[in-house]
């Protein structure tokens, strides 16, 4: 013969309980470290991201400037207006 006994508690006093459990528990603090060391490296590739977005969005304004340079520089000498300085 088998007897049950069925423990009525709140919530609240069973998610304590629960937490204390699971405290201890290896695989839990490894799947927090884990998701956080996922959330770091996704932080990371967006700054990397970024940096690299406003690295080369500057490099193609020195490109423009150059070219600009450079007609300006093509357009006096077809003019006969640019000196020589050296």
């Amino acid at each position: 013969m088998q007897i049950t006994i069925a423990i009525t508690v709140p919530y609240h006093q069973y998610r304590e309980w629960r937490r204390e459990k699971n405290k201890n528990a290896g695989d839990t603090v490894q799947k927090t470290i884990d998701g956080t060391k996922q959330i770091k490296i996704i932080q990371e590739a967006f700054h990397l991201r970024r940096s690299l977005t406003t690295e080369v969005h500057f490099q193609l304004l020195k490109i423009a400037d150059d070219t600009k340079q450079i007609a300006d520089d093509t357009k006096q000498i077809e003019d006969d207006t640019k000196q020589n300085c050296g």
